[in-house]
């Protein structure tokens, strides 16, 4: 099955766009990492703590470690984004450490059906590094 192509320009947003995306409100910033780093209690960069406004979906949740780390159902998935408020018609913005969780967080989005994605590559580790950025803890 074809999903159609995202509505963003890009599949990728950059530093700016997600500073934008913090005020707009018409955005939700995922941070796909885990709840320890989102918290600041395990920092990777000069700031702890996430992206203000972020809801943390840890990349995990969409795994089954139980069944060996295979991909959990759609519907259990589904659910759990659900729980956080996050729906299959929100913009969204995906980020972690190094866009390699919210890349994977991407796919299974998509799959689930979510058209309006996109991933910001500089991650925590270009956000929690920037001196003008903000943090949340």
């Amino acid at each position: 099955m074809l999903y159609p192509a995202p509505s963003f320009t890009h599949s990728l947003s950059d530093i700016y766009a997600v500073d934008r995306a913090t005020r707009s409100g018409d955005v939700v910033i995922i941070d796909t990492r885990s709840p320890k780093e989102f918290n600041g209690l395990d920092n990777r960069a000069n700031k702890s703590g996430h992206i203000p406004g972020a809801i943390n979906f840890d990349w995990i949740n969409t795994l089954d470690l139980i069944e060996g780390g295979k991909l959990r159902s759609s519907q259990e998935i589904l659910a759990c984004l659900e729980k956080r408020g996050i729906l299959p018609h929100q913009k969204i913005i995906l980020y972690c450490q190094t866009n390699r969780r919210s890349s994977h967080a991407f796919v299974v989005l998509r799959w689930l059906g979510f058209n309006d994605i996109s991933t910001y590559p500089g991650a925590w580790e270009q956000w929690g590094n920037s001196d003008w950025t903000k943090v949340k803890i």
